[in-house]
């Protein structure tokens, strides 16, 4: 009590700066939040836009990514040496295996220049049996050999295909 009244506690002038100081400072409490909400509102919402645009950019670049793919499947399927590993198949013979040499090659090219592709093979039509698979690793392009390949018969993009 004698700290309150050495500073004028009791005064009617210091009652009022105190009250009008406690004002202040609950104005100052108040318009700061009003801001943060403002800007917190601000930001989600700019966040949120920006989330959106990204999400954009990505479907965009999957739609040309797969169009991409289509493109070079249709490049691929067109080749003549392809269609004449393909339209040979059944046959065991030195064209055949010169075809299939061939084929791997141009799988290889394909992989070496297109960073987005990492397998390339050829599926048989029918048995869903692989007859041609090559695999781009970090170290280079692998020709899978004919012990390793594998039935995709079951497999539901091969089904699709169909």
């Amino acid at each position: 009590m004698r700290i309150l009244r050495a500073i004028g506690f009791n005064r009617f002038r210091t009652r009022v700066w105190l009250l009008l100081s406690a004002v202040y400072v609950v104005s100052a409490l108040l318009i700061v939040t009003v801001l943060f909400r403002s800007f917190r509102s601000d930001l989600l919402q700019s966040t949120s836009s920006q989330i959106d645009h990204r999400f954009e950019l990505i479907e965009l670049d999957l739609k040309a990514y797969k169009e991409n793919a289509v493109q070079h499947a249709l490049l691929l399927s067109r080749s003549p040496q392809v269609i004449e590993y393909v339209s040979n198949i059944e046959t065991e013979n030195e064209d055949n295996s010169r075809a299939k040499m061939e084929v791997e090659q141009l799988f290889s090219a394909l992989l070496h220049t297109y960073s987005e592709c990492f397998q390339a093979r050829i599926i048989h039509a029918e048995t869903g049996q692989e007859l041609i698979r090559l695999n781009r690793h970090s170290s280079g392009v692998e020709v899978v050999p004919m012990q390793s390949f594998q039935n995709k018969g079951d497999r539901s993009y091969f089904q699709k295909g169909l």
